[in-house]
């Protein structure tokens, strides 16, 4: 889920229109070994510590911004 405030989106809801949303997955954030090869590299496992960034990979969206 990405959240957009109402301020990013104008008075009338319309400056902006969503384009695509992107999941950023590069090689350097994925498990490399053992049965999670390829998912993310997770910090925790329970209660321990690995070392990683995150449990879920970022995701990001592009907007277009409406011209009259």
């Amino acid at each position: 889920m990405v959240i957009v405030s109402q301020g990013l989106l104008g008075e009338d809801k319309s400056d902006y229109k969503f384009y695509k949303a992107v999941v950023f997955d590069e090689n350097f954030l994925k498990q490399k070994e053992c049965d999670y090869a390829g998912y993310s590299n997770r910090t925790y496992a329970g209660k321990l510590y690995l070392g990683g960034y995150s449990n879920h990979f970022p995701v990001y969206v592009y907007l277009r911004k409406e011209v009259d």
